[in-house]
Protein backbone atom coordinates (compact mmCIF):
# COMPACT_ATOMS: atom_id res chain seq x y z
CA UNK A 1 0.00 0.00 0.00
CA UNK A 2 2.86 2.49 0.36
CA UNK A 3 4.34 1.69 -2.89
CA UNK A 4 0.78 2.46 -4.37
CA UNK A 5 0.90 6.19 -2.80
CA UNK A 6 4.22 6.45 -3.65
CA UNK A 7 3.64 5.64 -7.46
CA UNK A 8 0.27 7.81 -7.53
CA UNK A 9 1.35 11.17 -5.89
CA UNK A 10 4.82 10.59 -7.26
CA UNK A 11 3.19 10.34 -10.87
CA UNK A 12 0.90 13.14 -9.62
CA UNK A 13 4.46 15.55 -8.50
CA UNK A 14 5.86 14.30 -11.82
CA UNK A 15 3.38 15.75 -13.78
CA UNK A 16 3.42 19.25 -12.04
CA UNK A 17 7.07 19.18 -12.73
CA UNK A 18 6.43 18.99 -17.01
CA UNK A 19 4.19 21.02 -17.03
CA UNK A 20 5.89 24.00 -14.76
CA UNK A 21 9.29 22.93 -17.21
CA UNK A 22 7.36 22.76 -20.26
CA UNK A 23 5.67 26.31 -19.56
CA UNK A 24 8.30 28.15 -18.20
CA UNK A 25 7.48 31.42 -17.11
CA UNK A 26 4.32 32.00 -15.50
CA UNK A 27 1.27 32.46 -17.55
CA UNK A 28 -2.45 32.05 -17.34
CA UNK A 29 -1.98 28.83 -19.24
CA UNK A 30 0.00 27.86 -16.27
CA UNK A 31 -2.41 28.92 -13.83
CA UNK A 32 -5.07 27.53 -15.67
CA UNK A 33 -3.38 23.48 -16.55
CA UNK A 34 -2.02 23.35 -12.21
CA UNK A 35 -5.66 23.99 -11.11
CA UNK A 36 -7.04 20.82 -13.60
CA UNK A 37 -4.15 18.77 -12.47
CA UNK A 38 -4.78 19.84 -8.58
CA UNK A 39 -8.81 19.19 -9.34
CA UNK A 40 -7.75 15.73 -10.48
CA UNK A 41 -5.13 15.09 -7.35
CA UNK A 42 -8.16 16.43 -4.64
CA UNK A 43 -10.28 13.13 -5.87
CA UNK A 44 -7.10 10.47 -5.35
CA UNK A 45 -6.24 12.23 -2.12
CA UNK A 46 -9.41 11.94 -0.79
CA UNK A 47 -9.86 8.20 -2.19
CA UNK A 48 -6.58 6.92 -0.80
CA UNK A 49 -5.97 8.92 2.86
CA UNK A 50 -7.49 6.33 4.49
CA UNK A 51 -6.69 3.85 3.18
CA UNK A 52 -2.71 3.89 1.82
CA UNK A 53 -1.29 4.95 5.32
CA UNK A 54 1.82 2.81 6.16
CA UNK A 55 1.89 0.20 7.87
CA UNK A 56 -1.44 -0.36 7.86
CA UNK A 57 -2.64 -4.16 7.55
CA UNK A 58 -4.96 -4.26 3.87
CA UNK A 59 -7.10 -6.96 5.78
CA UNK A 60 -7.56 -7.93 9.30
CA UNK A 61 -9.70 -11.48 10.10
CA UNK A 62 -11.08 -12.52 13.19
CA UNK A 63 -13.32 -14.74 14.38
CA UNK A 64 -15.98 -12.50 14.51
CA UNK A 65 -15.23 -10.23 10.99
CA UNK A 66 -13.49 -8.97 8.32
CA UNK A 67 -12.29 -5.35 8.27
CA UNK A 68 -10.69 -3.92 5.61
CA UNK A 69 -10.02 -0.46 4.52
CA UNK A 70 -10.60 -0.76 0.68
CA UNK A 71 -14.07 -2.53 1.46
CA UNK A 72 -16.41 -1.48 -1.43
CA UNK A 73 -19.27 -0.14 1.78
CA UNK A 74 -20.00 2.72 4.53
CA UNK A 75 -18.68 0.20 7.05
CA UNK A 76 -15.27 -0.85 6.66
CA UNK A 77 -15.52 -3.95 9.14
CA UNK A 78 -18.28 -6.78 8.16
CA UNK A 79 -19.61 -9.07 10.75
CA UNK A 80 -19.55 -12.77 9.38
CA UNK A 81 -22.93 -13.29 10.90
CA UNK A 82 -24.40 -10.48 8.52
CA UNK A 83 -22.89 -12.06 5.49
CA UNK A 84 -25.17 -14.68 3.56
CA UNK A 85 -22.36 -16.07 1.32
CA UNK A 86 -19.31 -15.07 -0.73
CA UNK A 87 -18.69 -14.84 -3.98
CA UNK A 88 -15.63 -14.96 -6.02
CA UNK A 89 -16.11 -12.74 -9.13
CA UNK A 90 -13.82 -12.91 -11.72
CA UNK A 91 -15.42 -11.38 -14.62
CA UNK A 92 -13.53 -8.18 -13.70
CA UNK A 93 -10.05 -7.44 -14.73
CA UNK A 94 -8.65 -8.90 -11.19
CA UNK A 95 -10.60 -10.83 -8.65
CA UNK A 96 -12.97 -9.02 -6.61
CA UNK A 97 -14.73 -10.77 -3.29
CA UNK A 98 -18.52 -10.11 -3.08
CA UNK A 99 -19.83 -10.40 0.45
CA UNK A 100 -23.56 -11.14 -0.07
CA UNK A 101 -25.19 -9.67 2.81
CA UNK A 102 -28.21 -11.69 4.81
CA UNK A 103 -32.21 -10.06 4.30
CA UNK A 104 -32.67 -7.68 6.89
CA UNK A 105 -36.30 -7.65 8.47
CA UNK A 106 -37.76 -9.61 5.62
CA UNK A 107 -35.72 -7.19 2.93
CA UNK A 108 -32.89 -7.05 0.80
CA UNK A 109 -31.89 -3.87 -1.01
CA UNK A 110 -31.00 -4.39 -5.02
CA UNK A 111 -30.85 -1.06 -6.12
CA UNK A 112 -27.44 0.18 -6.94
CA UNK A 113 -26.12 3.47 -5.02
CA UNK A 114 -25.14 6.38 -6.99
CA UNK A 115 -21.62 5.49 -6.48
CA UNK A 116 -22.25 1.96 -8.85
CA UNK A 117 -22.51 -0.28 -5.63
CA UNK A 118 -25.00 -2.31 -4.14
CA UNK A 119 -25.25 -1.91 -0.37
CA UNK A 120 -26.21 -5.38 -0.40
CA UNK A 121 -23.25 -6.43 -1.61
CA UNK A 122 -20.04 -5.18 -0.38
CA UNK A 123 -16.91 -5.59 -2.36
CA UNK A 124 -13.11 -6.45 -2.01
CA UNK A 125 -10.93 -5.89 -4.37
CA UNK A 126 -7.78 -8.17 -4.66
CA UNK A 127 -5.45 -6.04 -6.88
CA UNK A 128 -3.36 -5.16 -4.01
CA UNK A 129 -2.32 -8.32 -3.33
CA UNK A 130 0.29 -10.96 -4.74
CA UNK A 131 -1.36 -14.33 -6.83
CA UNK A 132 -0.28 -16.07 -3.69
CA UNK A 133 -1.63 -13.68 -0.87
CA UNK A 134 -5.20 -14.02 -2.99
CA UNK A 135 -5.28 -17.35 -2.67
CA UNK A 136 -4.88 -17.52 1.01
CA UNK A 137 -6.91 -14.63 1.42
CA UNK A 138 -10.11 -16.85 -0.16
CA UNK A 139 -9.31 -19.49 1.52
CA UNK A 140 -8.82 -17.43 4.82
CA UNK A 141 -12.05 -15.28 4.28
CA UNK A 142 -13.87 -19.08 3.58
CA UNK A 143 -12.43 -20.68 6.46
CA UNK A 144 -13.66 -17.70 8.96
CA UNK A 145 -16.91 -17.29 7.27
CA UNK A 146 -17.70 -21.70 7.55
CA UNK A 147 -16.61 -21.32 11.02
CA UNK A 148 -19.06 -18.52 11.80
CA UNK A 149 -21.60 -20.12 10.24
CA UNK A 150 -20.99 -23.58 11.89
CA UNK A 151 -20.02 -25.23 8.82
CA UNK A 152 -23.72 -24.75 6.92
CA UNK A 153 -22.22 -21.59 4.80
CA UNK A 154 -23.83 -22.23 1.01
CA UNK A 155 -20.59 -22.46 -0.38
CA UNK A 156 -18.80 -24.64 1.80
CA UNK A 157 -19.47 -28.00 0.31
CA UNK A 158 -19.66 -27.20 -3.40
CA UNK A 159 -16.32 -24.47 -3.78
CA UNK A 160 -12.71 -25.71 -3.45
CA UNK A 161 -10.65 -22.16 -4.43
CA UNK A 162 -11.41 -21.14 -8.02
CA UNK A 163 -7.83 -18.71 -7.89
CA UNK A 164 -5.86 -22.20 -7.00
CA UNK A 165 -7.62 -24.46 -10.07
CA UNK A 166 -6.85 -21.21 -12.40
CA UNK A 167 -3.15 -21.31 -11.03
CA UNK A 168 -2.06 -24.80 -11.55
CA UNK A 169 -4.75 -25.27 -15.15
CA UNK A 170 -1.99 -22.31 -15.85
CA UNK A 171 0.67 -24.05 -14.95
CA UNK A 172 -0.11 -27.42 -16.46
CA UNK A 173 -0.73 -25.63 -20.15
CA UNK A 174 2.58 -24.05 -20.05
CA UNK A 175 4.41 -27.02 -19.00
CA UNK A 176 3.09 -28.33 -22.66
CA UNK A 177 4.74 -25.49 -24.50
CA UNK A 178 6.90 -23.81 -21.98
CA UNK A 179 8.21 -21.26 -24.76
CA UNK A 180 5.72 -19.97 -27.44
CA UNK A 181 8.13 -19.52 -29.79
CA UNK A 182 5.17 -19.06 -33.04
CA UNK A 183 3.71 -16.40 -31.22
CA UNK A 184 7.01 -14.17 -30.72
CA UNK A 185 8.48 -15.23 -34.10
CA UNK A 186 4.61 -13.38 -35.67
CA UNK A 187 5.38 -10.42 -33.21
CA UNK A 188 8.73 -9.98 -34.14
CA UNK A 189 8.10 -10.23 -37.69
CA UNK A 190 5.44 -7.51 -37.37
CA UNK A 191 7.52 -5.40 -35.89
CA UNK A 192 10.55 -6.37 -38.57
CA UNK A 193 8.51 -5.15 -41.31
CA UNK A 194 7.28 -1.93 -39.64
CA UNK A 195 10.63 -0.95 -39.02
CA UNK A 196 11.59 -1.84 -42.39
CA UNK A 197 8.80 0.00 -44.07
CA UNK A 198 9.96 3.38 -41.38
CA UNK A 199 13.11 3.09 -43.55
CA UNK A 200 10.95 3.28 -47.06
CA UNK A 201 9.12 6.68 -45.70
CA UNK A 202 6.52 5.21 -43.69
CA UNK A 203 4.97 7.39 -40.81
CA UNK A 204 4.77 6.85 -37.07
CA UNK A 205 1.35 7.83 -36.88
CA UNK A 206 -0.27 7.22 -40.66
CA UNK A 207 1.07 6.06 -43.52
CA UNK A 208 -0.12 7.42 -46.67
CA UNK A 209 -2.41 5.05 -48.02
CA UNK A 210 -0.16 4.92 -52.17
CA UNK A 211 2.95 4.09 -49.95
CA UNK A 212 1.09 0.55 -48.44
CA UNK A 213 -0.90 -0.09 -51.82
CA UNK A 214 2.92 -0.07 -53.30
CA UNK A 215 4.39 -2.37 -50.23
CA UNK A 216 1.40 -5.16 -50.20
CA UNK A 217 -1.75 -3.60 -49.04
CA UNK A 218 -4.82 -5.40 -49.41
CA UNK A 219 -7.11 -3.83 -52.83
CA UNK A 220 -9.54 -5.73 -55.11
CA UNK A 221 -8.41 -4.16 -58.08
CA UNK A 222 -4.91 -4.95 -57.44
CA UNK A 223 -6.19 -8.43 -56.43
CA UNK A 224 -8.38 -9.05 -59.72
CA UNK A 225 -5.47 -8.25 -61.69
CA UNK A 226 -3.39 -11.17 -60.70
CA UNK A 227 -1.97 -10.17 -57.55
CA UNK A 228 -3.20 -12.62 -54.97
CA UNK A 229 -0.43 -12.48 -52.71
CA UNK A 230 -1.65 -9.25 -51.51
CA UNK A 231 -3.89 -10.93 -49.47
CA UNK A 232 -0.76 -12.44 -47.40
CA UNK A 233 1.13 -8.96 -47.06
CA UNK A 234 -1.57 -6.83 -45.97
CA UNK A 235 -1.54 -8.76 -43.04
CA UNK A 236 2.08 -7.79 -42.02
CA UNK A 237 1.80 -4.03 -43.22
CA UNK A 238 0.59 -1.34 -40.37
CA UNK A 239 -0.64 2.09 -40.95
CA UNK A 240 1.21 3.41 -38.16
CA UNK A 241 2.75 2.49 -34.72
CA UNK A 242 -0.73 2.46 -32.51
CA UNK A 243 -2.05 0.13 -34.96
CA UNK A 244 0.32 -2.28 -34.55
CA UNK A 245 0.76 -1.57 -30.86
CA UNK A 246 -2.99 -2.57 -30.57
CA UNK A 247 -3.11 -5.58 -33.11
CA UNK A 248 0.74 -6.96 -31.33
CA UNK A 249 -0.90 -6.76 -27.65
CA UNK A 250 -4.19 -8.78 -28.83
CA UNK A 251 -1.74 -11.36 -30.60
CA UNK A 252 0.24 -11.28 -27.28
CA UNK A 253 -2.98 -12.02 -24.80
CA UNK A 254 -4.50 -14.53 -26.79
CA UNK A 255 -2.15 -16.03 -28.86
CA UNK A 256 0.04 -17.74 -26.40
CA UNK A 257 -3.01 -19.79 -24.88
CA UNK A 258 -3.89 -20.71 -28.15
CA UNK A 259 -0.42 -21.64 -28.39
CA UNK A 260 -0.35 -23.89 -25.95
CA UNK A 261 -3.83 -25.14 -26.04
CA UNK A 262 -3.06 -26.63 -29.98
CA UNK A 263 0.70 -26.48 -30.46
CA UNK A 264 2.56 -24.00 -33.09
CA UNK A 265 1.88 -25.67 -35.89
CA UNK A 266 -1.65 -25.83 -35.82
CA UNK A 267 -1.31 -22.05 -34.00
CA UNK A 268 0.48 -20.82 -37.14
CA UNK A 269 -2.52 -22.23 -39.43
CA UNK A 270 -5.39 -20.95 -37.36
CA UNK A 271 -3.49 -17.32 -37.72
CA UNK A 272 -2.42 -17.23 -40.99
CA UNK A 273 -5.49 -19.18 -42.57
CA UNK A 274 -8.13 -16.31 -40.65
CA UNK A 275 -6.06 -13.94 -41.87
CA UNK A 276 -6.16 -15.07 -45.09
CA UNK A 277 -9.99 -15.41 -45.23
CA UNK A 278 -10.51 -12.18 -43.27
CA UNK A 279 -8.64 -10.27 -46.19
CA UNK A 280 -10.40 -12.30 -49.01
CA UNK A 281 -13.87 -11.26 -47.63
CA UNK A 282 -12.93 -7.46 -47.10
CA UNK A 283 -12.46 -7.69 -51.06
CA UNK A 284 -16.25 -7.28 -51.08
CA UNK A 285 -16.13 -4.36 -48.85
CA UNK A 286 -13.74 -2.17 -47.56
CA UNK A 287 -10.99 -3.18 -49.99
CA UNK A 288 -13.28 -2.26 -52.68
CA UNK A 289 -12.05 1.23 -52.77
CA UNK A 290 -9.05 1.68 -50.08
CA UNK A 291 -6.39 -0.06 -49.09
CA UNK A 292 -6.73 -2.50 -46.20
CA UNK A 293 -3.66 -3.49 -44.08
CA UNK A 294 -3.17 -4.77 -40.57
CA UNK A 295 -3.12 -8.63 -39.13
CA UNK A 296 -6.13 -7.72 -36.79
CA UNK A 297 -8.00 -10.39 -39.27
CA UNK A 298 -5.38 -12.85 -38.06
CA UNK A 299 -5.87 -11.66 -34.13
CA UNK A 300 -9.65 -12.24 -34.05
CA UNK A 301 -8.85 -15.37 -35.61
CA UNK A 302 -6.90 -16.31 -32.62
CA UNK A 303 -9.49 -15.08 -30.13
CA UNK A 304 -12.43 -16.73 -31.83
CA UNK A 305 -10.28 -20.16 -32.00
CA UNK A 306 -9.72 -19.55 -28.18
CA UNK A 307 -13.69 -18.88 -27.32
CA UNK A 308 -14.06 -22.12 -29.23
CA UNK A 309 -11.60 -23.92 -27.59
CA UNK A 310 -13.29 -22.95 -24.01
CA UNK A 311 -16.48 -23.79 -25.25
CA UNK A 312 -15.80 -26.64 -26.95
CA UNK A 313 -13.44 -28.27 -23.89
CA UNK A 314 -14.52 -26.45 -20.94
CA UNK A 315 -15.22 -30.00 -19.38
CA UNK A 316 -11.29 -30.10 -19.56
CA UNK A 317 -10.45 -26.79 -18.42
CA UNK A 318 -10.44 -24.70 -15.09
CA UNK A 319 -13.78 -22.79 -14.45
CA UNK A 320 -12.77 -20.07 -13.62
CA UNK A 321 -10.11 -19.78 -16.29
CA UNK A 322 -13.02 -20.37 -18.69
CA UNK A 323 -15.19 -17.84 -17.05
CA UNK A 324 -12.82 -15.11 -17.40
CA UNK A 325 -11.54 -15.99 -20.46
CA UNK A 326 -14.82 -15.92 -21.93
CA UNK A 327 -15.81 -12.68 -20.53
CA UNK A 328 -12.40 -10.88 -21.61
CA UNK A 329 -12.14 -12.38 -25.02
CA UNK A 330 -16.18 -12.18 -25.76
CA UNK A 331 -16.02 -8.06 -24.60
CA UNK A 332 -12.74 -7.50 -26.62
CA UNK A 333 -14.66 -9.14 -29.81
CA UNK A 334 -18.24 -7.45 -29.28
CA UNK A 335 -16.92 -3.90 -28.31
CA UNK A 336 -13.86 -4.30 -31.48
CA UNK A 337 -17.13 -4.93 -33.90
CA UNK A 338 -19.21 -2.52 -32.29
CA UNK A 339 -16.57 0.07 -32.74
CA UNK A 340 -16.00 -0.91 -36.23
CA UNK A 341 -19.39 -0.41 -37.69
CA UNK A 342 -19.60 2.67 -35.60
CA UNK A 343 -16.20 3.95 -37.10
CA UNK A 344 -14.59 5.13 -40.53
CA UNK A 345 -11.37 3.42 -41.16
CA UNK A 346 -11.79 0.01 -39.72
CA UNK A 347 -12.08 -3.09 -41.81
CA UNK A 348 -14.56 -5.03 -39.96
CA UNK A 349 -14.92 -7.73 -43.07
CA UNK A 350 -11.84 -8.72 -42.11
CA UNK A 351 -12.69 -8.63 -38.68
CA UNK A 352 -15.52 -10.68 -38.79
CA UNK A 353 -14.23 -13.37 -41.42
CA UNK A 354 -10.89 -13.79 -39.34
CA UNK A 355 -13.54 -14.53 -36.45
CA UNK A 356 -15.60 -16.93 -38.50
CA UNK A 357 -12.03 -18.49 -39.45
CA UNK A 358 -10.81 -18.93 -36.25
CA UNK A 359 -13.58 -20.56 -34.55
CA UNK A 360 -14.23 -22.78 -37.44
CA UNK A 361 -10.57 -24.23 -36.92
CA UNK A 362 -10.55 -24.73 -33.91
CA UNK A 363 -13.90 -26.50 -33.28
CA UNK A 364 -12.20 -28.90 -36.06
CA UNK A 365 -8.40 -29.42 -34.86
CA UNK A 366 -7.41 -31.23 -31.88
CA UNK A 367 -6.46 -29.93 -28.55
CA UNK A 368 -3.25 -31.31 -26.44
CA UNK A 369 -4.63 -31.89 -23.41
CA UNK A 370 -5.06 -35.78 -24.52
CA UNK A 371 -1.65 -35.95 -26.46
CA UNK A 372 -1.90 -39.64 -27.13
CA UNK A 373 -4.84 -38.38 -29.60
CA UNK A 374 -4.11 -35.42 -30.56
CA UNK A 375 -0.99 -37.09 -32.06
CA UNK A 376 -3.44 -39.36 -33.84
CA UNK A 377 -5.92 -37.29 -35.31
CA UNK A 378 -3.21 -34.32 -35.96
CA UNK A 379 -2.64 -34.91 -39.41
CA UNK A 380 -5.86 -35.43 -40.91
CA UNK A 381 -7.35 -32.37 -38.95
CA UNK A 382 -4.87 -30.12 -39.97
CA UNK A 383 -5.52 -30.97 -43.82
CA UNK A 384 -9.04 -30.82 -43.40
CA UNK A 385 -8.98 -26.88 -42.38
CA UNK A 386 -6.27 -26.48 -44.18
CA UNK A 387 -8.39 -27.60 -47.18
CA UNK A 388 -11.76 -26.35 -45.56
CA UNK A 389 -9.94 -22.62 -45.08
CA UNK A 390 -8.21 -22.46 -48.56
CA UNK A 391 -11.53 -23.24 -50.64
CA UNK A 392 -13.24 -20.68 -48.59
CA UNK A 393 -10.44 -18.59 -49.06
CA UNK A 394 -10.27 -18.90 -52.89
CA UNK A 395 -13.77 -18.60 -53.34
CA UNK A 396 -14.61 -15.63 -51.82
CA UNK A 397 -11.94 -13.85 -53.45
CA UNK A 398 -12.74 -15.18 -56.81
CA UNK A 399 -16.70 -14.03 -56.29
CA UNK A 400 -15.79 -10.30 -54.99
CA UNK A 401 -17.43 -8.18 -57.25
CA UNK A 402 -15.52 -5.85 -59.59
CA UNK A 403 -13.36 -2.75 -57.78
CA UNK A 404 -15.43 0.72 -57.73
CA UNK A 405 -12.20 2.22 -58.03
CA UNK A 406 -8.91 0.84 -59.65
CA UNK A 407 -6.06 1.86 -57.20
CA UNK A 408 -3.17 0.82 -59.03
CA UNK A 409 -4.01 2.78 -62.27
CA UNK A 410 -4.94 5.44 -59.72
CA UNK A 411 -1.60 5.48 -58.55
CA UNK A 412 0.56 4.92 -61.72
CA UNK A 413 -1.46 8.30 -63.06
CA UNK A 414 -0.54 9.82 -60.48
CA UNK A 415 -4.45 10.34 -59.13
CA UNK A 416 -3.10 10.57 -55.42
CA UNK A 417 -6.78 11.96 -54.09
CA UNK A 418 -8.04 8.57 -55.27
CA UNK A 419 -5.53 7.08 -52.74
CA UNK A 420 -5.95 9.08 -49.69
CA UNK A 421 -8.43 6.35 -48.13
CA UNK A 422 -6.66 3.08 -45.96
CA UNK A 423 -8.64 1.03 -43.82
CA UNK A 424 -6.81 -0.33 -40.63
CA UNK A 425 -7.52 -4.08 -39.08
CA UNK A 426 -7.58 -3.33 -35.60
Amino acid sequence: MAKARIYVFGGLAAGFAIVIAKQGAFSSELLLTLSMLLLFALPIWLHFRNQLRFGQAMVTLSDEAIEAPNLAAKEKTLRWADVDSIALDLNQVTPVLAFHLKEVDGFRSNRKSWAGSNPSKPTLGLSAFSPADQERLLDAVRRRHRRAMGGSAPESAAMGNELREKREFQERIKALQPYTWATHALIAANIMIWLVTLLYGAEFSRTAAEKLLLWGGNAASEVQKGEWWRLLSALFLHGGLFHLAMNMLGLYTAGMIVERIYGPRLFLIIYLGSGLLGSALSLHFAAQQAVSVGASGAVFGVAGALLAAVFQHRDKLARSFSKQTQAGIGFFVLYSLVQGFGQSGIDNAAHAGGLLAGCLAAFILPERFDLDRYRTVFASRAIAVLAILGLVTVGLAAMAPLATVDLGRSLASSQLPLLERAVGRF
